[in-house]
């Protein structure tokens, strides 16, 4: 009897006994808790890391899900449109004011044309006695949509420069690789660059239909091609060396 006793409360010690290591171990990862809460807060508060929500966590979707959300998601489109690329020539503190050679200045075309990342500017002055226009420009563009804003962008300012008595500019060639405005003192080329490489107006310009080969090899078909952008050869002559 003495001996079930005492074995009762061995055994009730022993639970007393697990109990308390519970309770120690238990109240120690509490506390362990506790200093992890606060260390994220703290590291949180600094900003060194963000601290985790749930809410923050990815979502990873099957095949399934993933088919779907791409097939109904609403589709994003980079816009290519070529006012993206212009100066907005609307802005109020740009002052219009004719030009004293025309009504575009030739630093004045120029620095439009940069503005608009119109590329490989060529400009070649011509004899007065060729009583056509004074310059010449051949600008590069590097796509269709670039070169029609360029070319939009030169017309709407011209008309907003002008004075009554200046005609309106067309777009010579439009939908093409290559538009022509005569802007009356200047001629202005917009092209593509396999469009300009392939036609070579800087060396018909420059030297002279005589001297341009491939001005000498199909001149039919530059001197038609020309007749739809506004220019003629009948009187023009070789630009005279220097010297």
């Amino acid at each position: 009897m003495n001996s079930i006793r005492t074995c009762f409360k061995f055994n009730n010690l022993l639970r007393t006994s697990s109990a308390c290591n519970i309770g120690i171990r238990f109240s120690s990862k509490i506390r362990e808790i506790d200093v992890q809460k606060q260390t994220i807060q703290k590291l949180a508060e600094d900003k060194k890391f963000k601290q985790f929500r749930d809410e923050d966590s990815l979502t990873i979707l099957d095949v399934e899900e993933e088919r779907w959300k791409i097939q109904n998601e609403p589709l994003k489109v980079e816009s290519t449109d070529y006012h993206d690329e212009m100066i907005d020539e609307d802005q109020p503190e740009k002052c219009y004011i004719r030009g004293k050679t025309g009504v575009f200045d030739i630093e004045d075309l120029i620095q439009l044309l940069n503005e608009n990342k119109a590329t490989n500017v060529f400009v070649a002055r011509l004899p007065k006695e060729l009583n056509y226009v004074d310059y010449i420009v051949i600008v590069s563009a590097k796509s269709r949509r670039h070169l029609m804003g360029v070319g939009e962008v030169v017309r709407r300012t011209f008309k907003k420069k002008r004075n009554s008595s200046d005609i309106i500019p067309k777009l010579e060639g439009e939908n093409s690789d290559w538009v022509a405005l005569d802007l009356g003192n200047i001629i202005l080329h917009i092209m593509s660059n396999a469009c300009r490489e392939l036609y070579d107006l800087e060396s018909l310009w420059g030297l002279g239909s005589k001297y341009d080969e491939k001005c000498i090899d199909t001149d039919d078909e530059i001197s038609e091609l020309l007749k739809l952008h506004s220019m003629t050869l009948d009187d023009f002559v070789p630009k005279l060396s220097e010297g």
